[in-house]
C-alpha cells in the first residue's frame, strides 16, 4: 500500500527493496520526498547549506552539497553559480569552466553575469583564445555589450603582450564609440 499521509509519502506492505525503490522514485517524481520534502525544497536546503559552508571556507563540503542540489534539480541556476565559485577557489579551473559552460547552455543570456569568472578560469588554464571569445559570446548574448566587447578583448591582448591585436581592438572600439576615452590608451 502506498499513499500520502500528513504530507508524507507512506509505503507499507511486503515489497522487495527494488520495488520499494521504484515506488519511492515514482513518488519523488510526483513532487514528494520521503520525509515530507519536495525535491525542490531539498535542493533549496542543500544550496543554503552549501552557501553557509562556502562562507566558512569548507569548500569540499559546499561542493558536495551544490553537486547534490544539481543532481536533484539540474536547472538550479544558483547551484551552478555557487559550484563555479567553489571550483574556482579550489583551483579546479577546468571543472569551473565546464560548470559555467553548462550554465550558459541552460541559460544563454546568463553569460552577462558570469563572463568575468569564465574569462578568469580560461586564463588560469592558459586558454587565451577562449578567454577572448567570451567577449564575442557576451556581445552575441546581449547587444548592449557589443560596443565594450572589443575593448575587453583589447585589454586581454595587452595582457598577452600582443600589441598589434590590442591596437586593432582599440581601433574597433573607437569606430563603435568615438568618444570612449579608454580606447585611447
Amino acid at each position: 500500500q502506498t499513499g500520502i499521509s500528513g504530507g508524507e509519502a507512506v509505503i507499507s506492505g511486503n515489497f522487495s527493496s527494488e520495488e520499494a525503490e521504484k515506488i519511492a522514485a515514482q513518488l519523488l517524481e510526483q513532487g514528494l520526498k520521503l520525509g515530507g520534502l519536495t525535491p525542490e525544497r531539498k535542493a533549496q536546503q542543500l544550496i543554503k547549506k552549501a552557501e553557509q559552508q562556502y562562507q566558512q571556507k569548507k569548500f569540499t563540503n559546499a561542493l558536495a552539497n551544490y553537486n547534490q542540489a544539481i543532481k536533484i534539480n539540474p536547472q538550479r541556476l544558483d547551484a551552478y553559480i555557487g559550484r563555479g565559485a567553489v571550483l574556482t577557489l579550489m583551483g579546479d579551473h577546468k571543472a569551473a569552466i565546464e560548470n559555467y559552460e553548462k550554465l550558459i547552455k541552460l541559460y544563454p543570456r546568463y553569460i552577462t553575469s558570469i563572463f568575468k569568472s569564465l574569462i578568469k578560469n580560461y586564463l588560469s588554464v592558459g586558454d587565451k583564445n577562449n578567454a577572448i571569445k567570451v567577449w564575442e559570446r557576451l556581445a552575441d548574448a546581449d547587444n548592449s555589450f557589443a560596443n565594450v566587447a572589443p575593448m575587453g578583448q583589447a585589454f586581454l591582448f595587452l595582457e598577452f603582450k600582443e600589441f598589434p591585436s590590442a591596437i586593432n581592438k582599440f581601433n574597433k572600439t573607437l569606430q563603435l564609440e568615438p568618444k570612449n576615452i579608454w580606447a585611447y590608451w
